[in-house]
């Protein structure tokens, strides 16, 4: 009777570790493909795996937005391709010109969530563009405590072999520099633009009415350069108060790349100055722990 109970433990034992051994067999190939997947990703685009995924929702979600906006709602609220991207842009910069929006309860609801969605991605997208720029300041705040340190051994042991001191990092002004100057350059190509080429103002609800005649026999109002200048401005702050709006299709066109890389370059000048001031106070921090 023993002998049984024994042998039928020892024959129990066995099937219990093959299950186990499966198990974690299993899991491992799983990290194994999911590993492979992200190195894939890492090698075909230069992107981890999380970076990837959020700039293919973001894409999914432009794209889905157009979709709606060009065939769903009521008729007199759909927009052509043109019109359709030119609302995304507002809607991805937060200008809001508020010179398209929807007017069926259907549309009205999609749009409500379609945008919240859309602030998430851009925060998550904000999110990973300062913990880069932490990243970065986080690395020369190490380069300059080891820059103090081999200063401050050379100090105590005479100003002996100088000439190998760690130079310290030049000055960051020139990124500031550089981002003030590209943001000024959209804003004036903007205020140019439509100031001279699309310079019609058409009455509200209007699009395109200087085509075939004047602007004044259009009942149109000529824009001019100050309020071109204010429009350009308001609109790459992401004001966007709407009483200045592209009202031609090539105006709208425009404002698709120009509204994009406009506020882009606006957000990349605010940030390279946050860097500036945020390397300023870990220098300080340094020199202070330093002495």
């Amino acid at each position: 009777g023993s002998s049984s109970s024994s042998s039928s433990g020892s024959a129990e034992e066995p099937e219990i570790f093959i299950h186990t051994r499966s198990t974690t067999s299993n899991l491992g190939v799983e990290e194994k493909g999911l590993t492979r997947i992200s190195l894939l990703v890492e090698e075909t685009f230069g992107l981890r795996i999380h970076e990837f995924l959020l700039r293919l929702a973001t894409v999914v979600w432009f794209f889905t937005g157009m979709y709606c906006v060009m065939y769903c709602g009521m008729e007199e609220e759909r927009q052509d391709t043109i019109s359709a991207m030119y609302l995304m842009v507002q809607l991805i910069t937060t200008v809001g010109y508020g010179d398209i929006f929807p007017k069926s309860s259907g549309m009205q609801v999609f749009m409500g969530c379609y945008v919240f969605i859309g602030n998430v991605l851009t925060a998550l997208v904000i999110s990973e563009r300062l913990q880069t720029m932490i990243n970065r300041s986080h690395g020369l705040l190490k380069s300059n405590m080891v820059t103090n340190m081999v200063e401050g051994a050379r100090e105590a042991h005479g100003k002996a072999c100088e000439e190998s001191l760690a130079k310290r990092p030049p000055s960051k002004w020139g990124g500031v520099i550089t981002a003030f100057s590209t943001y000024v350059g959209f804003l004036l190509v903007g205020a140019l633009f439509y100031a001279f080429l699309d310079n019609c103002i058409c009455p509200a609800g209007h699009l395109d009415c200087a085509i075939d005649v004047s602007c004044e026999e259009a009942s149109g109002k000529q824009r001019s350069f100050t309020e071109s200048f204010y429009m350009a401005s308001i609109t790459l702050t992401t004001v966007g108060f709407g009483d200045e709006a592209p009202t031609s299709t090539w105006g709208r066109l425009f404002g698709v790349f120009w509204m994009l890389f406009g506020v882009s370059s606006m957000a990349n000048f605010l940030a390279q100055l946050a860097h500036l001031v945020l390397l300023h106070n870990m220098h300080d921090v340094t020199e202070h722990g330093m002495s």
